[in-house]
């Protein structure tokens, strides 16, 4: 991901972003308490970190917003594979 974006924009690219990190670790408690095998906790731990972010994120936008600057987003993902430990 790379771009020049308005502040709105980059929140709702962000905001999806961080969302959908939530919904897979939803995913993943729903998963583990159907079937009985899994740890929930990391997923519940994680589900609160993300939502802090959320918070965060939105009281930084808030603050770009209010300044009239736009958000330069870059990302990248790394995929490699590894042997299982």
């Amino acid at each position: 991901m790379e771009g020049n974006f308005t502040s709105e924009q980059a929140q709702r690219i962000l905001l999806e972003l961080l969302n959908s990190k939530i919904r897979f670790h939803r995913l993943e408690i729903f998963s583990a308490q159907e079937t009985g095998i899994g740890n929930i906790e990391h997923s519940e731990q994680r589900i609160i970190e993300l939502n802090r972010e959320i918070v965060a994120l939105k009281g930084f936008i808030q603050q770009v917003q209010n300044s009239g600057m736009h958000l330069n987003l870059h990302g990248s993902i790394n995929i490699e594979a590894v042997k299982p430990a």
